[in-house]
């Protein structure tokens, strides 16, 4: 299942995946496929329908499958959905062909059990001081699971805001930002390390609050240096229909000395809502400029609401993100925009 299509000429399709694998649908385990061999668009049906002939490939989904999901590493796993009350026989066989009285197998059958876990990168916010740090929460959704999940971000300490944040339905990942006033508060260390982050979804009906993992034991925010970059955008807000296009313009503040390129990355974009005219090195304030501007194109199926996004600029030497605040886009129903 296609998550973004390519951003520019030399880019590549991304698909949804976890732990680094691409994400199998329907009970299927994803293949390579070698170059000039056909790829096609799906569309899924019930079983036992018939169609038409059209020149198009009919193929059947057998509910087989020889490697789980992200999780189960070597371990065979299967989403079944029964079509009706009856009997049904599950075959294991080893994909090497082997097989004897000392080849032991554990079969568990049971019902699903969708859940989700949120993990927070880095989970050891060192924000610059007057500055921004944008922190990335990434999803591990287990069987199935595929509802939008709301993040609650509490203890705060004083002096830093967080902007608000959700993981849309389906979604991978999501970034907020933590942005220091300047001022460096006489805090304990308590204080300091009182932020809490929790997630909470829907599940069959009730609601899962599940705590957002990191490696340590607290989160412990610190005030560093401040920033080599500030980033400002221009609107802060936008309303888009299917088939509009929306500017925003960056300005950058380069700071401490910098005077390097700043190429700049876009976050939180939604399906439908992609960058136009990227070009191979991407969106890039180069030396001797402190402005660039990037357009954003609605697509029909993107799903109406706000959303959230963020333009942030990079110092590459010293592998750092500025974001700017939130950029507020507001897809609407409406009709979609007749082409010039």
């Amino acid at each position: 299942k296609i998550l973004k299509f390519p951003a520019g000429p030399d880019s590549d399709v991304k698909f949804y995946s976890e732990g680094g694998l691409r994400k199998g649908m329907f009970g299927t385990t994803p293949t390579g496929h070698a170059l000039n061999t056909p790829v096609y668009k799906v569309e899924i049906h019930p079983p036992a329908m018939s169609f038409p002939p059209n020149g198009m490939p009919l193929r059947q989904l057998y509910w087989r499958n020889d490697d789980g999901e992200a999780g189960y590493q070597s371990d065979s796993a299967i989403l079944f959905d029964v079509p009706e009350d009856a009997k049904y026989r599950v075959m294991i066989r080893d994909v090497r062909g082997e097989g004897g009285p000392d080849f032991r197998y554990r079969l568990v059958i049971r019902k699903r059990k969708e859940d989700f876990s949120v993990s927070m990168s880095p989970d050891y916010p060192n924000v610059p001081l007057g500055g921004t740090l944008p922190v990335t929460l990434s999803i591990d959704r287990r069987e199935n699971f595929s509802g939008q999940v709301e993040i609650e971000i509490q203890g705060v300490p004083q002096g830093i805001t967080a902007s608000p944040v959700r993981i849309q339905p389906n979604g991978v990942d999501a970034v907020f930002t933590l942005t220091s006033d300047g001022t460096r508060p006489d805090l304990t260390n308590e204080e300091w390390a009182s932020l809490k982050v929790t997630a909470r979804g829907m599940i069959e009906g009730e609601e899962a609050i599940r705590p957002v993992g990191f490696a340590f034991g607290h989160l412990v925010t610190t005030l560093t240096s401040p920033p080599t970059l500030h980033t400002t955008v221009s609107p802060d807000s936008l309303t888009l229909s299917p088939g509009e296009t929306g500017t925003v313009q960056v300005t950058i503040e380069r700071k401490n000395g910098f005077k390097g390129r700043v190429p700049l990355e876009v976050s939180n974009l939604p399906q439908g809502l992609s960058l136009l005219d990227v070009g191979l090195n991407g969106i890039l304030i180069t030396e001797g400029q402190t402005s660039r501007s990037f357009s954003i194109f609605c697509e029909e199926y993107t799903s109406p609401g706000e959303y959230l996004i963020y333009a942030a600029g990079r110092v590459e030497s010293l592998g750092e993100k500025h974001p700017s605040i939130p950029i507020r886009v507001t897809v609407t129903t409406g009709q979609r925009a007749a082409a010039n």
